[in-house]
């Protein structure tokens, strides 16, 4: 117990104690035991319980998902849980903290603690509670609920798909295993996302075990990122000197680019993960996403191993890493999200990925969004028009995130997302097909048809119309070009307007409003 308190006593995530078996038999007896709930506390401060086992104590007590707990054993539950100290040593307080909530609700099995909680909608009850044997609650807030840790490869890649929309998503799981193995599958997935023109890249380090930090950055910049210095104390001199030139990654040869990229990060991510994310963070354009930075536990251990009798171990870190200005690098304040995920009421009950879909929002939130164009698009004649079309210009909804395959028989709204890293001609159409030609222009006679762009009518006798039999039907092709796109969101519209039920001569149609809304975004 000793041994175990002072390794306790430094807030330093690289200081280990093995106990061999005797550590284990206090740990086990010390959180065996649980009341059959999980709490999770908010950015705002308020602490509420996100998980109750059924039949547990706090089922029969009658707490429910969403309540908010106030006081535990009479202290104010903010209180309750600093006082806590929890079996895991981290480097940073946000790590510290919720691994103290966690704690706070483990105990031996037969100990009692008086609850006072408010469920949703109703008035504040305190009851007491009896700790039986149960693990559910404690793995419920685990940082690995619901992951699986248990990967063949070092590297795992898949297309997220979306609508039309593809994202290519790296989870780097280790940077031990077969480092050549690992660089080489890490290329092949750039080289095939790049090849696919996916929208955007995810590189997930959330769940990476560490190992070595091998700057696989370098495949996505061609400038140098600094990195740590790497110091050891030296009794000679009384103070830290350093080991080696300051570390960095170096731009590689082959080089790969893309529109958007996404690092996602947790506290899960600790030592040479943190390097490894440390560089992917500082390539220019890379968005950070998590609830939670890494976990800050950057040192060097090697010279630290200490094997001491009854087969007890402990290790302490001996060398550290600090930045050209003297302060320490990263260690108890890791790699820190740009794009935080709140922790709040909307987030802390899913057992979604919460941090995964914000990553895919992230890639999807298309460059230019928000920024006025200087000018819009150029608007073809019929005639430059029809020439776009014979030349294979293609069409809005085609490259369009989104894809709709069956007719709507009432009146709707349709959104377009195109985004553009460049300025090319787009066909803006509108396509109407009935079953002869005779049904054709009587239904067009019934629609009124307006092609909008910044709050303008495009006069009809600036588009072009194009007629031709497809799949037993007669359609009309109504149509424009739109060229010269200016940096910025670009947003324009046709609204379709049915003066009376149309019937095409298989389906009827509701008389109405038909709008296709486009989005164009065009990266700056």
């Amino acid at each position: 117990m000793a041994l175990r308190d002072f390794t306790w006593a430094f807030k330093d995530g690289h200081v280990g104690f093995d106990g061999g078996q005797y550590f284990d038999q206090d740990f086990s007896t010390a959180t065996s035991g649980g009341y059959g709930f999980a709490i999770r506390e908010l950015d705002d401060g308020r602490v509420v319980v996100i998980y109750v086992l059924e039949n547990s104590p706090a089922a029969q007590a009658g707490l429910q998902i969403g309540a908010e707990i106030t006081t535990f054993n009479g202290e104010p539950i903010s209180d309750a849980i600093e006082k806590v100290r929890p079996y895991v040593i981290q480097s940073s307080d946000i790590d510290i903290r919720y691994q103290k909530a966690r704690y706070l609700l483990r105990a031996e099995v037969g100990d009692t603690a008086e609850i006072t909680f408010a469920n949703p909608n109703a008035s504040s009850q305190t009851v007491s509670l009896v700790a039986v044997s149960e693990t559910q609650s404690f793995s419920r807030t685990s940082i690995y609920f619901g992951v699986n840790i248990d990967g063949l490869l070092p590297v795992d890649t898949q297309i997220i798909r979306q609508d039309n929309s593809q994202i290519g998503y790296i989870r780097i799981n280790t940077n031990f295993d077969d480092l050549n193995l690992l660089v080489r599958l890490f290329e092949r997935s750039l080289q095939q996302f790049e090849a696919r023109q996916v929208e955007g890249i995810i590189i997930d380090m959330r769940y990476n075990s560490g190992g070595a930090n091998l700057g696989l950055a370098g495949f996505l910049t061609d400038q140098e990122i600094p990195m740590g210095q790497l110091e050891y104390y030296s009794e000679a001199t009384g103070q830290f000197e350093p080991e080696g030139l300051p570390g960095k990654v170096l731009p590689n040869e082959n080089q790969y680019r893309f529109d958007k990229m996404v690092l996602l990060v947790g506290p899960a991510c600790a030592s040479a993960c943190e390097l490894e994310s440390y560089s992917f963070s500082q390539v220019p354009g890379m968005i950070t996403v998590g609830q939670f930075p890494t976990s800050g536990v950057v040192a060097e251990v090697a010279r630290g191993q200490f094997t001491l009798p009854e087969g007890f171990f402990i290790q302490v870190p001996t060398g550290r890493f600090t930045l050209g200005d003297g302060s320490i690098f990263l260690e108890g304040t890791g790699v820190q999200p740009t794009l935080r995920v709140p922790i709040d009421e909307t987030t802390v009950y899913s057992t979604d990925d919460i941090v995964l879909q914000a990553g895919i929002k992230a890639v999807l939130e298309p460059l230019g969004a928000g920024v006025t164009p200087s000018a819009p698009p150029s608007i073809a004649s019929p005639s430059e028009a029809e020439s776009a079309f014979a030349g294979g210009a293609e069409f809005m909804w085609d490259v369009a995130r989104e894809e709709y395959t069956e007719d709507v028989l009432t009146p709707h709204v349709k959104t377009y997302t195109i985004p553009l890293s460049e300025s090319k001609t787009l066909i803006w159409p509108y396509a109407w097909c009935a079953q002869d030609k005779d049904t054709l222009e009587q239904n067009f006679a019934q629609i009124d048809l307006k092609f909008i762009l910044d709050g303008q009518e495009i006069p009809q006798d600036q588009l072009a119309v194009y007629d031709v039999a497809s799949g037993g039907y007669e359609c009309r092709l109504v149509y424009t070009a739109l060229s010269d796109w200016e940096a910025g969101e670009h947003r324009f519209s046709i609204v379709a307007t049915f003066q009376t039920d149309i019937n095409d001569g298989t389906s009827t149609y509701e008389a109405g409003d038909y709008v296709d809304e486009y989005t164009v975004y065009v990266r700056p």
